[in-house]
């Protein structure tokens, strides 16, 4: 997908002062997780393979129970996506992670955008591809986690 990078720029250098002033860096580093990790690479076929491709902001993903409170998160970013429509969902949910782990004192997480976002409820992944909480030492935790990331 081709990128506006006038829009990229700006959004990233708004999100850092955004962010920053909301500390909300958190929240939007969970909801780029909760979106990208939806990702099925037995799946070929966009948008049903899940990933970062900003259909979390859709209801029927957005309700699932690991995505409880994202929607704080997506009323956040939405001023930032309003002023600039050409950066995708999907980017600006990673970005917005990137620059909150940045911003917090981590590193400066280089990216790739040009993302294509989902377009309809249809697109969303279906629920329970998150790792669910366990206890991290009981061994249905590791084959959950061992199924998850391998799926990735």
């Amino acid at each position: 997908m081709p990128v506006n990078k006038e829009q990229l720029a700006g959004a990233y250098t708004e999100l850092k002062s955004y962010i920053q002033s909301k500390h909300c860096n958190p929240i939007v580093v969970r909801l780029a997780w909760h979106d990208a990790g939806t990702y099925n690479s037995a799946i070929k076929e966009f948008p049903q393979r899940g990933g970062a491709n900003g259909a979390i902001r859709f209801k029927p993903e957005l309700s699932h129970g690991h995505n409880a409170g994202l929607k704080v998160a997506l009323d956040l970013l939405e001023p930032i996506k309003a002023k600039y429509p050409d950066v995708s969902y999907a980017d600006l949910f990673q970005m917005a992670s990137a620059v909150g782990i940045e911003v917090a004192g981590g590193p400066k997480i280089d990216m790739r955008y040009g993302r294509k976002d989902a377009t309809s409820e249809q697109d969303c992944a279906q629920d329970g591809l998150l790792p669910a909480p366990q206890h991290p030492t009981s061994g249905a935790a590791v084959d959950h986690l061992r199924k998850v990331f391998n799926r990735m």
